[in-house]
This record gives structure tokens, sequence and C-alpha cells, in this order.
């Protein structure tokens, strides 16, 4: 019969309360099929860690405010703290797609294999909270686990046709604060997802249209 040690804490430590966090989801679609095909070649493997290293290392080095919470081997989670998380989080997933389309795109297409390839990113921005997860008895804590609705709606949103069409969508929440809309009305949303097994409420997603970029970056540079 297998056992399993008792945890070390009586009761888990106190929660980290992060605010209202920006929140990006990145995917890469199709990778499943490509790590599949390239498990048992090692040149092939080798580069398709090259391609990986080459858009996840490194992914918030510039944005102090924003913390990469976990890599799976076809994305991650990332959360923003800072003064403008929206700003803070778009700012991140244009990085990862320029880093996409000029380094990484065709390193995968060399690889010889039909898969179709793309990079999905999802924004929002929700209250999230941090609990620390010690290893071992005695050491400081180096992993943590999120607690927030709001990631589990960044997760849903990355899946959407918005998403897979575009590369980028957020949610209304994230929306309205790239545009500084607070409490105005804004246009009709570019898909609404309805899943009330899952989300009682429709999360409805944006895309940005180009003059709405363009306003965004008038306000002076990302950070």
């Amino acid at each position: 019969m297998l056992s399993f040690p008792a945890p070390h804490e009586a009761s888990p430590p106190p929660l980290e309360a992060l605010g209202e966090a920006g929140i990006l989801f990145a995917d890469l679609s199709g990778y499943s099929q490509l790590v599949y095909q390239c498990a048992h070649d090692e040149a092939k493997l080798r580069k398709l860690s090259t391609a990986l290293w080459r858009l996840f290392a490194d992914a918030s080095c510039s944005l102090p405010t924003v913390r990469v919470e976990g890599y799976a081997g076809d994305g991650f989670l990332a959360l923003s703290t800072g003064p403008k998380p929206a700003r803070e989080v778009y700012a991140l997933a244009l990085a990862l797609h320029h880093r996409f389309n000029t380094d990484v795109r065709a390193l995968l297409h060399d690889l010889g294999f039909r898969a179709s390839v793309s990079l999905r990113t999802a924004l929002h921005v929700g209250k999230v909270w941090r609990m620390p997860i010690a290893t071992l008895p005695g050491q400081t804590a180096s992993q943590a686990v999120n607690l927030s609705d709001a990631i589990v709606v960044a997760s849903r949103v990355v899946t959407s046709q918005t998403c897979r069409r575009n590369g980028i969508g957020m949610t209304t929440t994230c929306y309205k604060r790239l545009l500084l809309a607070g409490g105005q009305e804004v246009r009709e949303p570019d898909e609404i997802i309805q899943d009330r097994n899952l989300y009682p409420e429709p999360i409805e997603v944006y895309r940005l249209k180009a003059e709405e970029t363009e306003r965004i970056l008038s306000r002076g540079a990302l950070p």
C-alpha cells in the first residue's frame, strides 16, 4: 500500500493578496504534435528546444512588475502587479508575438512537419491571491499556488476563436483599461463565450483594432 508523508505544517501559510493583477496566458498551439514528432529525433528535438528557448527565455525580463508564474512545454502564465497591469501584460504579449514572428516561426516550420503552429495570448485583469509552498521542512518557499477565478477566465479566453484568429484576445476588463474607458460604453465584443456548465456568465472577448492600438500607443511608450 502506498503511504504519503504528512504535511510538515498543520495549516497553510497566509495568502498574499496581489490585488488587481494583470494576467497573461501564453499558449503555443500545435506544440503537442511537434513534440510528439521530435521526441525520438535528437537533432529535431534540439531544434525544437532552441525555438522554445528563443520564445520563452527571460520572457518578462524587461518588465520588472511582471512575473512568470510557471512554464509548461507549450506556454506559461504571467502576472503583473504594477500600477498599470493591463498595459504591462499587453506589452509582454506584443513582445512575445514579435519574437515568435521574427525568431521562432521559421525555425519551427523548418522541422519538416506539416503541423500548424501559432502563438495565442489571452489578457485579463482581476484579483489574485498567492499561497507559498515550501517543498521541504525548513526550506524557504520557492513555489506558489495562485488562487483566482480571474486566471480561470483568462485560461478560457486563450482557447477562444478570437485568440486563434488574431493571436491576442482580451476580456472586457482588460480592453476598457487599455483604452481608459472606465465606466463608458464600449463597442460590441468580437466574441462571446457561453458555457453555462463552467462559467455562469458569458465571457466577452475583444481583439484590438488598428485604430484602438494607435490610441493606446499614442499615450506613450509601453512599459
